[in-house]
């Protein structure tokens, strides 16, 4: 458990293209199309993430969920589960840790995972243009992001 302040930093949209950044080129991003959104609550966080890999190996996926903790002493990282529910069971599909450096995510697979390209750190950032109510998953991001 973290202070509330704290978890509500995590809050937000990670994209690798957001819009908006007069430092864009020196955030260094990750040129894959991977998303995370993440909701705190209450020492916890959750969300999504989806990336072409997961569109491609989970096609009755529009996006697997996160779940974790904030690290109690270290309140700019989580260790979170990547998971969904695949045949009417609970399935652990991987486990990344995230470390959050002001406006950018850093995601590193700390277990071996169906997440494919998430095998390598990846460097996302918040998109600064979205309202509260705006942060939500792309359902549309597989029909975008591949080719059938």
């Amino acid at each position: 458990m973290t202070w509330k302040s704290e978890d509500k930093e995590w809050e937000g949209k990670y994209i690798s293209n957001p819009e908006g950044y007069l430092d864009f080129e020196t955030m260094e991003l990750s040129s894959v199309s991977v998303e995370i959104v993440i909701w705190p609550n209450q020492g916890g966080i959750s969300g999504t993430i989806v990336s072409p890999y997961i569109c491609k190996e989970l096609p009755f996926l529009k996006y697997a969920q996160l779940r974790g903790n904030v690290n109690f002493f270290n309140s700019n990282k989580v260790e979170v589960e990547v998971w969904d529910y695949i045949s009417g069971k609970q399935v652990i599909l991987g486990k990344l840790l995230l470390s959050k450096v002001d406006s950018i995510l850093i995601i590193k697979n700390i277990s071996s995972s169906l997440l494919g390209e998430l095998n390598n750190e990846i460097r996302l950032a918040k998109n600064p243009n979205l309202a509260k109510d705006e942060i939500k998953p792309d359902y549309d991001f597989c029909s975008k992001n591949i080719s059938l």
